[in-house]
């Protein structure tokens, strides 16, 4: 039997205090499918006191007045109340519609988003290689999505030499405008004209130029910057003992570091002359916009270790400290240059979400999960054999 039925009971259910009060509520509120167990349990309550449920929340689903089913929460009191020498179990309940909506919608957006990030790194994974195929050197080079997909890519592509059998390979850390499908879309025609003209024979630099002339023509306003390098081989341009030279080019980013193994500090690389940042354009803008382009030669110890990143990286921002900025990423490159280079890589990856989450260093890995990135996170970084 009911005794107490509030104004919020009113609201919720649709009936009035005067047409529930001193009848059972498994009357009016109870869905039958419902029915039979909410019987069982209150025979169990009235002998005994006690009942399965006191004490908990539950989801369950109710009906109003108007036949509607809804979802609600019910909290029942642990101890019934005795009244009037009757026992009475109290519940306070909740109507959890609004909740409940958006939980399907934030589950619904959830899926559209792994479905993309699904989708955008089938076409990464289609067009770049993890790993050089010359010997000379080991990478690793990954993209830690953020809550958005498409933005960057990072990888091997590999190139015939003119009229010679051998291969370069040119390790790309690529960043497009934007996110979600468009910007992978965007990167898959970039970088398979790319593939097409270098495995033709087209040298790095026009096949840049000349893919950029064809993203410029789509006119779809997007654009990619990004770091290129190659190791260039003896017979092109000879090097002294233990050392070797490595050919750059930049399109309008330049996040790049390096480690000698006889040095304790990391050190930037700075913009080619030819290519400062002020005359370096993003390709896809403008139709000359590459027209400055030119290769930068650095000549790089053998052990040496090189990372290359994507302003995501940089540009990530802690709500106490302001951005990270390229200074903590070459000391990372000192604290891990002893790890293998997937743990280096974690470590970094580890480093950026602990900042951005404000975390302490030991921070468990659930906490680093939950941290919300707000672009894309890429490392790229080689071992020099």
């Amino acid at each position: 039997i009911t005794n107490f039925w509030n104004r919020a009971a009113e609201r919720i259910f649709g009936y009035r205090s005067d047409e529930i009060l001193g009848r059972p509520v498994s009357d009016f509120i109870i869905p039958p499918k419902y029915y039979d167990r909410h019987i069982k349990g209150l025979a169990k309550f009235k002998k005994t006191g006690k009942g399965k449920r006191l004490g908990q929340m539950l989801e369950l689903s109710a009906l109003r007045k108007n036949g509607e089913e809804f979802p609600m929460e019910i909290s029942y009191y642990s101890s019934p109340i005795q009244l009037n020498g009757r026992r009475h179990a109290v519940a306070i309940v909740h109507d959890i519609t609004t909740r409940k909506l958006i939980e399907t919608e934030i589950q619904r957006v959830k899926g559209d988003l792994e479905r993309e990030h699904k989708e955008a790194e089938e076409i990464g994974r289609s067009l770049l290689r993890k790993q050089p195929l010359d010997n000379r050197w080991t990478a690793i080079a990954n993209v830690e999505p953020c809550s958005k997909a498409g933005g960057d890519r990072a990888g091997f592509l590999s190139g015939r030499l003119r009229d010679s059998d051998a291969t370069d390979d040119w390790l790309v850390v690529f960043d497009a405008s934007g996110h979600g499908k468009g910007a992978a879309k965007f990167q898959e025609v970039a970088l398979g004209g790319l593939i097409t003209l270098i495995g033709m024979g087209t040298s790095m630099m026009d096949s840049l130029k000349a893919v950029n002339g064809a993203l410029e023509r789509l006119g779809t306003g997007r654009f990619l910057v990004g770091n290129l390098f190659r190791l260039v081989r003896e017979a092109e341009r000879a090097a002294e003992d233990g050392f070797c030279w490595v050919e750059e080019l930049n399109v309008a980013q330049h996040n790049v570091c390096v480690l000698s193994p006889d040095h304790t500090i990391a050190s930037e690389w700075e913009w080619n002359r030819g290519n400062s940042s002020g005359a370096s354009m993003p390709m896809g803008l403008f139709d000359e916009g590459l027209a400055n382009l030119n290769s930068a030669y650095r000549k790089v110890k053998k052990g040496s270790r090189i990372v290359a990143f994507t302003d995501g990286v940089t540009e990530a921002v802690s709500s106490r400290f302001g951005p990270f900025g390229k200074e903590r990423v070459q000391d990372l490159l000192v604290e891990t240059r002893s790890l293998s280079l997937s743990e280096s890589y974690s470590e970094m990856v580890r480093a950026v979400k602990r900042w951005v989450g404000d975390l302490p260093r030991r921070a468990a890995d659930e906490r680093l999960e939950s941290v919300q990135m707000t672009d894309d996170m890429t490392f790229a970084i080689v071992d020099i054999v």
